[in-house]
């Protein structure tokens, strides 16, 4: 029997875990070989670090001074999970352990809609329902001032114009004076136009604001799935088991059997009170657990996963990818994508005074659409990612605005353990700065016209657009070297800019100290007496220019470490 189940479901095709998820969410993210993953970082320097035993004991030592116990706290996590870690076992090792049992995993989180476009206009009519109460109520009051405080026994002694006098769903606002006439109530019956329901449906009134009908309707709507598939069909077992012990199940809820991929899989709902009070379910069919919480159907994603074709708008998005970055050269161990151009959406077209908080948040989120990817290409990971927005002009518009330049890829040490690599848009760049600044622009030509240098082009201007950050290998405790590199069009013009703003923070107190090494200006900033009592943490910011380079270093010994490679 438990041959037949492999052999079946080995011959069954590869699980495509972006078919599972809904169409649209929020944020996915995808580990499609768990078992690279692990093995590549099991071999980097860092995770080699991890496993020291004197790198384990100075963190042991560092949790103590600060009284962090968190390997209590993760001990004692791990044995909520059915994970507890044995006697000569560290809990990270078990984690580990179990982790290296799992062959791939998924997870979105996102908000319900029915269709596209559905929830911006549920909102829009709530926003515009919202106004007209305020007017009518407005209207009542100014009304009952002219007859010694007593309201309108109707609404038409008000004379309101057709489309003032109903709401959103053009039916009749439910109007009630109070029986000594100095009162009133005044609602919506919402889109159904029957008192009571949720969400779009619920009655509107200046009983529930706006921002409380929003937040319940996106604890409503909200959902998370994940999808692990585990290398056996004990994993997943062990895993739904442990998902039950964190997780009680609902009261009087039957477990029942759903067709998934052909074949039956157990399906058993919870509920979860922290920190959100959402149901959910978890799902189990061989060596595949999927879980659902909130807004999340079970019976359609056994679906999805059923079907033999399947599209979809985050499989459309993960591909983007591959047109922007071209096809992957090595072996993908993660894929991801954020799209809160959604959320952006929503408030489009809502433009009213009931809105306004609702529009700065949904507005700060600027609409983002990004995809990436890692993959293992030989013994380095290598991301690719692709982002646009929607919204008002940011930062990272004046960066990746074109193909990175080969010339300082080569100029990366071979042996950093972590490189981004991009090209800069110095007027983008500048654009956004002086947006930042805002009316404060009087005060800098003031201040540039004293110390004799021009942030706009002595700096900005300087800046040719190839630029990187690396990290080199960490070695014990600390903070990890790290260098920024610009490629420079003016380096005279550049040294001239950077003294500009020392003597600027000299004026405030800062201690800079310029000095050269084998020829290159180099500038130190002197840290307080607080950075002195972590010496492990300790930092000594440094800018230096190396023919037509300015670097950054954390450090002056990685900084003279650097004018030596170069």
């Amino acid at each position: 029997m438990l041959i037949a189940s492999a052999v079946s479901f080995a011959l069954q095709a590869p699980l495509q875990h972006a078919t599972l998820h809904p169409s649209a969410p929020v944020l996915y993210i995808e580990t499609p070989d768990v078992q690279r993953l692990l093995e590549a970082y099991h071999d980097a320097p860092l995770g080699q670090m991890l496993r020291d035993e004197s790198v384990r004991a100075e963190w042991s030592k560092i949790a103590s001074a600060l009284d962090l116990k968190l390997d209590v706290q993760f001990d004692a996590t791990l044995e909520a999970l059915g994970m507890p870690p044995s006697a000569d076992q560290h809990g990270v090792d078990a984690l580990l352990a179990r982790a290296r049992t799992t062959r791939s995993l998924s997870l979105s989180i996102g908000i319900d809609e029915r269709a596209p476009g559905e929830l911006a206009a549920a909102l829009k009519s709530r926003v515009d329902t919202y106004t007209e109460l305020a007017s009518l109520e407005d209207a009542i009051v100014a009304h009952a001032r002219t007859r010694e405080g007593r309201v309108p026994a109707a609404l038409a002694e008000l004379e309101l114009a057709a489309d003032v006098a109903t709401d959103a769903w053009s039916r009749p606002y439910v109007y009630a004076p109070s029986d000594d006439g100095f009162g009133y109530t005044l609602q919506s019956l919402g889109s159904n136009g029957v008192e009571g329901g949720v969400g779009e449906a619920a009655d509107i009134s200046a009983a529930v604001t706006l921002e409380d009908w929003l937040a319940s309707e996106m604890q409503r709507r909200f959902f998370v799935l994940v999808a692990v598939e585990f290398t056996s069909d004990q994993g997943a077992a062990d895993a739904a088991a442990a998902i039950a012990r964190i997780a009680p199940a609902l009261d009087g809820a039957v477990i029942r059997e759903v067709n998934m991929r052909g074949k039956p899989a157990r399906a058993q709902p919870f509920h979860t009170e922290a920190p959100l009070s959402l149901d959910g379910w978890v799902l189990r069919s061989d060596a595949l657990v999927v879980a659902g919480l909130g807004a999340v159907d079970c019976d359609a994603v056994a679906a999805r996963a059923s079907a033999s074709t399947t599209s979809s708008d985050l499989i459309s998005q993960l591909t983007t990818l591959d047109t922007h970055a071209g096809p992957a050269s090595g072996v993908t161990v993660v894929r991801f994508s954020a799209q809160t151009a959604r959320l952006n959406d929503i408030a489009k077209g809502v433009n009213a005074p009931g809105g306004a908080a609702l529009l700065g948040l949904l507005g700060s989120l600027n609409g983002w659409s990004t995809v990436a990817r890692m993959q293992l290409v030989g013994e380095r990971f290598v991301t690719d990612g692709w982002t646009t927005h929607s919204g008002a002009a940011f930062w990272t518009d004046s960066i990746g605005a074109a193909p990175v330049s080969k010339e300082i890829v080569a100029f990366v040490p071979d042996d950093a353990a972590g490189v981004l690599v991009t090209q800069l848009a110095p007027a983008q760049l500048r654009d956004q700065l002086l947006s930042l600044m805002g009316g404060n622009s009087a005060s800098l030509t003031e201040v540039e016209t004293k110390h004799g240098f021009s942030l706009e082009k002595d700096l900005i201007g300087s800046l040719a657009g190839p630029a990187a950050v690396y990290v080199m290998p960490i070695t014990g405790i600390g903070l990890p070297n790290v260098t920024l590199v610009l490629d420079l069009t003016d380096a005279v013009a550049f040294q001239r800019g950077v003294r500009g703003l020392v003597a600027v923070l000299s004026e405030q107190g800062q201690k800079v100290k310029e000095s050269k090494y084998r020829d290159a200006p180099m500038w130190t900033l002197a840290m307080g007496e607080e950075a002195a009592a972590l010496p492990f943490l300790s930092v000594s910011p440094t800018i230096f220019i190396i023919g037509k380079r300015a670097l950054v270093t954390l450090t002056s010994l990685r900084a003279k470490k650097e004018v030596k490679r170069a």
